[in-house]
């Protein structure tokens, strides 16, 4: 199972309407590509992880680069990973606003979130575990 996490900065305030058609066209093309995951939005920023066949989240990860919604994209993890899918369930598992604060606060070194500037690869997986729980 080839996975993906990635945080990124909104280029300008996005709205809830606009994030749901951003989720409407992802979960599409996520079935359509048999890739799972999540998507966490909090404060202007994102938090990601994609999972599924290596090529189809690769190229789904370069149309993201690419997305002028966004700047500062930092592949945080970009590997095979043994087992099966974490967000398997979940063509784009979201979360914003208070959910997704309810997730972060469930990291207690991140005082400011997805925003916290030492956000890491070990950070941005306790965050996605917390999101997992809430999808058990």
């Amino acid at each position: 199972m080839y996975r993906i996490i990635y945080r990124s900065i909104e280029t300008a305030p996005l709205t809830h309407s606009m994030l749901k058609k951003l989720l409407d066209k992802s979960r599409r093309r996520n079935i359509e590509q048999e890739i799972s995951g999540i998507l966490i939005y909090h404060r202007g920023v994102f938090l990601q992880l994609l999972e599924g066949d290596a090529d189809a989240v690769k190229d789904i990860f370069r149309l993201i680069e690419r997305d002028r919604r966004h700047k500062q994209v930092t592949t945080l993890l970009a590997a095979d990973k043994p087992g099966g899918r974490v967000f398997g369930q979940w063509p784009m598992g979201f979360a914003e606003g208070d959910d997704a604060a309810a997730i972060i606060s469930g990291v207690e070194d991140l005082p400011a979130g997805l925003s916290t500037p030492q956000l890491d690869r070990v950070g941005a997986i306790k965050i996605l575990i917390e999101a997992a729980k809430l999808a058990a």
